[in-house]
């Protein structure tokens, strides 16, 4: 009995001492046999395009083809906002865009869903199917400006132009000819050239034209050399009425052809000599006017006898015009001759000074 106590007892302790290291070991072996972890994904977006042009308010089908997934779809977005907007154009889920209605660059991104870091970008100008060049002008009555339309890939677009919705303009509006080349009218308004394509896709566009008038006064003036002239220049139908002066092209003028300072005020030189005063706009380089005048001594004594001085030489030294390289054959020469009994004088007579009433110039010529 007692050896079969003792014998148990050594088989319970050998018993318990080995199960726990066959559960262990068997553990072991479960955990080391497990699944592996996923591997990284290689993921690649390509658009069928990355750079296309479309029209204000048309449609360009995107798509984008992904490698590296099982997983293909993609989110669309437009200058980084999710389906785009009004401003800068929408795309829907399936990669459609549609160009906003106005012109701009914008940009179109394809996203894997799968790995958001994995992106594709497409350059999308947007632009007019018209557009019509300058947008805005100043003209001067009865001076051009020519306008130039554009239609994006036509090389020759056939054109209709129109002022103010008139067909070709007219006298009252201003005329455009077919390629574009306005005339404006004789006086001052606002008016709108309008451009239309007939093609596919049509459109219209336009520009707005301000004609303004310019004039200066006085013209064809006298001044004694040393003198001054106050010229005034009028500008009508525009906000901006800054002027520029010059004498014979020269900004502001100079001792030899005279000056003229901001405000028109005209300082003769010392020389007599003809001379042209040209004011222009500021606001526009078409619009310019001039004004000739003569530098003349007009102190010179009466004529009060034939040919003009004592001697009857008929000799004006002071003559600015009808100088010898002026006056020829070819430029005068007698008119018509008519038979008369006796003789024939005619001769001016001027006396310079002579006030005979308010009415009445200072000088009479008899």
């Amino acid at each position: 009995m007692d050896v079969t106590e003792s014998s148990f007892s050594k088989y319970l302790l050998l018993f318990t001492f080995i199960l726990p290291s066959v559960g262990c070991a068997s553990l072991k072996s479960s955990t080391s046999g497990g699944t592996p972890p996923p591997k990284a994904l290689n993921v690649s977006i390509q658009l069928n395009q990355t750079q296309v042009t479309v029209l204000t308010g048309a449609q360009q089908q995107f798509s984008a083809v992904v490698q590296g997934t099982s997983d293909t779809a993609v989110n669309w977005s437009v200058d980084n906002v999710a389906g785009g907007s009004a401003a800068i154009g929408k795309i829907n889920a399936t990669g459609l865009y549609t160009a906003p209605n106005q012109a701009g660059t914008h940009t179109v991104t394809a996203t894997s869903a799968a790995d958001s870091s994995k992106k594709a970008n497409a350059t999308v100008a947007v632009v007019t199917a018209l557009s019509v060049s300058p947008t805005s002008a100043e003209l001067m009555t009865g001076t051009t400006q020519q306008f130039t339309a554009t239609v994006p890939g036509q090389t020759n677009p056939a054109i209709g132009w129109s002022v103010d919705g008139i067909d070709g303009g007219d006298s009252s509006v201003g005329t455009i000819s077919s390629d574009g080349l306005y005339t404006a009218p004789s006086s001052s308004g606002s008016h709108t050239v309008a451009a239309k394509y007939s093609g596919t896709p049509s459109g219209t566009a336009s520009s707005t034209v301000s004609v303004f008038s310019l004039s200066v006064s006085p013209g064809g003036v006298l001044v004694m050399p040393g003198g001054t002239q106050q010229f005034s220049a009028d500008v009508q139908g525009i906000s901006n009425t800054s002027v520029t002066w010059s004498v014979d092209g020269i900004s502001g003028g100079n001792s030899s052809v005279g000056t003229i300072d901001s405000t028109g005020l005209y300082t003769a030189p010392n020389a007599l000599g003809t001379h042209t005063i040209t004011v222009a706009t500021v606001a526009s380089s078409s619009g310019t006017v001039q004004s000739a005048l003569t530098v003349l001594n007009q102190a010179h004594g009466a004529v009060l006898t034939y040919h003009n001085d004592d001697s009857r030489d008929g000799a004006f030294t002071e003559e600015t015009t009808l100088i010898p390289s002026a006056v020829n054959s070819s430029q005068f020469g007698k008119l018509r001759s008519y038979a008369v009994d006796g003789q024939i004088y005619a001769q001016p007579l001027y006396v310079p000074q002579l006030s005979i009433n308010t009415a009445c110039p200072s000088g009479w010529l008899m």
